[in-house]
């Protein structure tokens, strides 16, 4: 026979070894809720254009400049491995204060390529893809309040990490044109800092060999000495041919 009651921490008792009459006695359970934030839209929207308007406080307003890792790689649509790319990069950025049109430069280093199939498909970006698609340096449309109507905008929660506290807030773009895109953004409670980004796109193809690109990025700041920095970018896309249903990948 099992006993349970709400609240109660559950028992059992074997029926061979009941003898009458029984007295049968449940421990209290303690339960460990999560604190509930509820935040009307009013709020969530002033709250994304201070972060928005915090990025020559919470970012480097001098230029500064990267020594990084570059790594690229291509599977065919059999998913087998055809390109792979590695390189060091030097990356120079404009201050966030104040980006121009073309707000950095990269310089390759060193680098080794080896081309093992054909995909038969050409793919364009690469390593300055760090540059363009720093979302706080670009000023990405969905952080940019004057084009915030054309998003919609969800307060996730806070999240806590050693000690730190972090707005969770997720986005769509409800506009109707060749882009589907959607995401999330991570907070820094404190300073109001975007700390990092998930963002997918589903973009229509002009192409006519290809039907569709799906991309998936994220992309991680690092706080140094007050300012955040661009630590880590990852992009990854998804080819489907027109015709044949196939896919091809690049990450």
């Amino acid at each position: 026979m099992y006993f349970t009651g709400i609240s109660f921490n559950g028992d059992s008792l074997l029926i061979r070894d009941i003898k009458s009459p029984v007295t049968i006695k449940l421990s209290p359970k303690t339960y460990l809720l999560s604190e509930i934030y509820v935040m009307p839209d009013s709020a969530l929207y002033t709250l994304l254009r201070k972060a928005y308007n915090n990025i020559p406080n919470n970012y480097p307003n001098v230029p500064t400049l990267y020594e990084g890792f570059y790594r690229e790689s291509t599977q065919n649509e059999e998913e087998q491995q055809a390109d792979f790319i590695e390189a060091v990069l030097s990356i120079y950025k404009d201050p966030y204060q104040k980006p121009s049109d073309s707000p950095g430069q990269v310089e390759l280093l060193k680098s080794r390529k080896r081309k093992i199939r054909d995909t038969g498909i050409l793919y364009y970006g690469g390593a300055y893809l760090t540059i363009k698609n720093d979302f706080v340096l670009s000023r990405a449309d969905f952080i940019q309040p004057q084009k915030f109507k054309s998003y919609k905008y969800k307060f996730n929660g806070i999240k806590s990490l050693n000690g730190k506290y972090f707005y969770d807030i997720s986005f769509q773009k409800i506009t109707r044109d060749t882009l589907a895109l959607s995401g999330k953004m991570i907070l820094d409670k404190e300073s109001l800092a975007y700390v990092s980004f998930d963002v997918n796109r589903n973009i229509k193809s002009v192409k006519p060999q290809i039907k569709q690109r799906i991309n998936t990025l994220h992309e991680t700041y690092e706080e140094i000495d007050g300012k955040w920095y661009l630590k880590y970018y990852r992009s990854k896309n998804e080819d489907i041919r027109r015709f044949n249903e196939k896919k091809i990948f690049l990450d």
